[in-house]
Parts: structure tokens; sequence; C-alpha cells
């Protein structure tokens, strides 16, 4: 059985070079990254969340793709896949952020605030292609939301 995006992403093979080199995970910094290698992946838009506090600052909390799946909106980062309302209770919820806003797509002056690293998007953005296919079939989308219901609930 193929692993789903979560397992890869949380993977030694993948999370501990990152982490080694940055000193932080996929929620603690290095969100921009995984969601641009995403984005070089499957193509789509990047999102963002914002504290509804900060939400004048051309700032941002976690950043992830935004894709159409299936005729759903579907929001994907290291947790996976997960619908609008599972997103923002994920971060209410299991991250303590108060009032979390999802801006979709994210205004490009808001992205300025962020750990980049094209070499390492670039690198996952292969090692996706290689683990789950090309863009656009059917196994891509299986291994983003293998439970059928969004990653974030499945979670918990």
């Amino acid at each position: 059985m193929r692993p789903t995006l979560y397992k890869l992403a949380h993977s030694p093979l993948i999370l501990e070079p990152f982490i080694n080199e940055f000193q932080c995970g996929w929620f603690d910094g290095g969100c921009f990254i995984f969601a641009r290698a995403l984005q070089i992946w499957l193509g789509r838009r990047l999102a963002v969340i914002v504290r509804e506090r900060l939400h004048h600052e051309q700032t941002f909390d976690h950043c992830l793709l935004s894709i159409r799946v299936k005729g759903a909106v579907r929001y994907i980062d290291a947790n996976g896949a997960s619908s609008k309302a599972d997103l923002l209770q994920y971060w209410r919820n299991e991250e303590r952020l108060e009032n979390p806003i999802l801006e979709d797509p994210s205004g490009p002056l808001r992205l300025r605030s962020r750990l980049e690293r094209g070499s390492w998007s670039a690198w996952l953005a292969q090692h996706f292609t290689r683990v789950f296919g090309n863009a656009g079939t059917e196994e891509v989308f299986t291994a983003l939301d293998a439970s059928g219901k969004s990653v974030c609930s499945a979670r918990r």
C-alpha cells in the first residue's frame, strides 16, 4: 500500500533533513516551503490561515494549497487534505489559534514574510511525483486523503 501524504511528509526521509537544516517543521516555520512544493507538483493556488487580529498586517500563520477535487475545494498541507470547515476547526482546536481566517487565494504581499528555499520545494515536489505519480491521477487524490475524510479530523 502506498503512503498517504501525511505519512510521507512526516517520515524520517523527508522531515529529518528539513529539521536539521531549518530547525523547524511543517507547522512551525516550514509551511510555505511545503505548500510551494505542492504547488509545483499539482499547480493551483496558495491560501493562508491568518489570525483575525493580524489580518490587516501582511503576515500569516500557515500557508497551504487550495485545489478543487471532484467539485469540492480542498486545502492541502502536511496533514493531508481538508475541507474549509475542518481546516479552520483544526487551527482553532489543535493549534489554539484564536479566530483563524482562511484567505483564498492569498495576496502576494502576505507571502513576503516567509521562510523560502526554492531548492527544498523542488526536492519535495520530486518526491511527491516519485511516490504518488503525476498531478491529476486518481492515485494522487487518494494519497492526499486516503481515508475519504479530512486528515485533520482523522488525527484527533
